[in-house]
Formats: C-alpha cells, structure tokens, sequence
C-alpha cells in the first residue's frame, strides 16, 4: 500500500528493473491514502508519506518527498502569478482532503526556517492526488503536489512554478 504519486513516480519506473533482480516476487500494489491495518489486511510492506500514528510496527525513513507549489498557465493567466504569501487570499486553491477528518488541508510553506501554514479558498477538494493534480492541470486552482508528481508537467509548460521562494 503506498500513495499514487510514489507508485506512478518511482516504483513502476523501477518494476522492470526489481522483477529481473527478484522474478520470484509476485508484487500486489496497493494505491491508497489510507492508513492501512497491515497486520489485519496481510500487508508485507506499506508506504507511507507524513507522521507515522503509534504503533508496534517497525518502520524505516526511506527518504523526503518535496512539494511544489504550481498552477496551470490557463490559471496565471486569468487570476495572475501571485508574488507573496498574503497574495493568495486572492486566490483560488484546490484542496485536498484529510485523510483522517475530510477537512481541506491548508497550504504549508516554509519561510525563514519556520513553518506557516495559509488558508487559500477553493471551491473543490479531493482526496486522490491523481484528481488533485487533474484540477490543477484544468486551472481549477492552485495545487501544492509532490514534485514528483508535478515534474513532467512543470517540464512541458503545463503547470508553472508559484512561490518557489518559499517551499512547501
């Protein structure tokens, strides 16, 4: 079990590679955001992105995922490129969900070595980052996804970097 973007991003890039080191491993991938009972539902091996809830279980930093604030170029272009961080009362933000309550999750950024966390208005919210990053792509608002995710489509002109002077 692992979120989409870590899947479409990193693992299945690298399946062909892990099935000729390992052709006896049959893989299942799970694609949630979920907190999965891994003990319950016979899970071997989970991904997960954030704080871990406490457990017993024994888990392993594999690395940092970083985010990227972005808009579509079709978004810029009707509402403008915001410059500042008060600048995105004005805005309009996708939002994605808590897992854990279903309220929209605020913006974060980090700014002099502290983390701020500001509230965009937005009209919808989603809880799959593969729909976060479409409303995004369609100008729906701002998005703040993994810069994996988002990479591909920062390269081709699709979406443009907002704020890259304070990261997320």
């Amino acid at each position: 079990e692992m979120p989409g973007a870590v899947v479409t991003s990193i693992v299945l890039p690298a399946l062909d590679d892990f099935h000729v080191r390992y052709p006896n491993v049959d893989l299942a991938i799970g694609i949630s955001h979920r907190n999965v009972d891994l003990v319950g539902e016979g899970v071997d091996c989970s991904i997960r992105l954030g704080a871990l809830p406490d457990s017993n279980l024994v888990a392993r930093r594999l690395g940092t995922l970083e985010h990227v604030t972005c808009a579509s170029r079709e978004y810029i272009e009707r509402h403008g490129m915001p410059t500042t961080l008060d600048d995105l009362a004005q805005h309009v933000a996708v939002n994605c969900m808590s897992p854990s309550n279903g309220r929209a999750v605020d913006f974060d950024f980090e700014v002099n070595g502290v983390a701020t966390n500001v509230k965009v208005p937005g009209f919808v919210r989603v809880s799959d980052e593969q729909a976060y990053l479409t409303c995004g792509l369609r100008g729906h608002g701002l998005i703040q996804p993994a810069r994996i995710a988002a990479q591909p489509y920062l390269e081709s002109g699709a979406l443009c970097e907002v704020l890259p002077q304070w990261k997320p």
